[in-house]
This record gives structure tokens, C-alpha cells and sequence, in this order.
């Protein structure tokens, strides 16, 4: 049942995704062209808009959001606490072992 639903979301995200994606045969002119679907393209597209300029938002790719929406960050790997305390022990030039208890 919940493969089904994420089927069925995943297959109407892609038909809104690619619906706009016709080539529409007008030359059109922007005051900006912001090229990356990443995130910082997204918001900086937007932000423009916000202020009043005309913004085309390019992706020459099909995975529109970048790595927030489609891949995998450093907080998904699975050992959060350990990638935690090294950080915190590099950031404070401290070294030791680390003991983290794993909660089920």
C-alpha cells in the first residue's frame, strides 16, 4: 500500500514537472536568467521575482531541487553521532575515543 502511494505521488510530481517543459515556439526575454535548479537557484530565483524582475529559472538536468530533493546529504548516512562528536573534537583540537550508545 505505501509503494503505491509513493508510486502514485512520485508519477503526478513528474507530469507537473514536465508539463511546462513544451517548447512554446516564442522568444521570450528576461530581465535575469538563473541557471541551476539546486536550492540557492530556486531561492534566488524567487527572490528576484520578490523584487520585481522577470526570472527564468533553467535545469538543464531532470532532477529540479538538487540534493535536497533527490540524493542522498551527509546527514543521511547512518552514523550521525560519530560524523557529530569528530567534527566537534576537529573544531576543538581535542582527540579521545567515542563511545555512542545506539537506540533502537
Amino acid at each position: 500500500m505505501k509503494i503505491q502511494t509513493i508510486l502514485r505521488a512520485f508519477v503526478i510530481a513528474a507530469f507537473c514537472f514536465t508539463s511546462g517543459c513544451r517548447h512554446s515556439g516564442l522568444n521570450a526575454s528576461y530581465d535575469v536568467v538563473v541557471y541551476g535548479g539546486t536550492p540557492a537557484g530556486i531561492m534566488a530565483a524567487i527572490q528576484l521575482a520578490r523584487e520585481g524582475r522577470s526570472v527564468a529559472l533553467v535545469e538543464p538536468s531532470s532532477h529540479v531541487g538538487g540534493i535536497i530533493v533527490n540524493g542522498l546529504g551527509g546527514t543521511d548516512i547512518d552514523n550521525h553521532q560519530e560524523f557529530f562528536y569528530n567534527n566537534c573534537n576537529q573544531r576543538n583540537n581535542t582527540t579521545g575515543k567515542i563511545w555512542v550508545m545506539q537506540h533502537t
